[in-house]
């Protein structure tokens, strides 16, 4: 399925990654993660958050994340913290997540979704 700048694309075993359709420079926003407002496909994180519908349903973890996620008003955006390459995975550090999201570790984070 394509959604514009992303591809998802199920991995046998992992579920369901999203994948750059375009070249991503370091500080480039990718798009938004976590946002104030309900959407068809992410589920409700916090009171006030949902997961954004393609990238913060669909991102899987990394100890090694090319992504980073940053607090706006409405929510998380993610941004590149390294170049990311047409057709390579979009990955974030759940750890990250739960950390900005005040929840304990391993709230968030699912180990079978760990790459090394």
């Amino acid at each position: 399925m394509e959604i514009s700048r992303f591809t998802l694309i199920v991995i046998q075993g992992r579920g369901t990654g999203v994948f750059s359709n375009e070249y991503l420079n370091t500080e480039d926003l990718i798009g938004v993660y976590v946002e104030n407002k309900p959407n068809r496909v992410g589920r409700k994180l916090t009171d006030t958050l949902w997961e954004s519908d393609y990238l913060g349903r669909f991102c899987n973890h990394s100890e090694r994340p090319n992504a980073t996620l940053v607090q706006t008003e409405n929510g998380y955006n993610l941004y590149a913290n390294r170049p990311i390459d047409k057709g390579d995975e979009i990955t974030v550090s759940y750890h990250v997540v739960e950390f900005k999201l005040g929840w304990p570790k391993g709230e968030y984070y699912k180990p079978g979704f760990t790459d090394k």
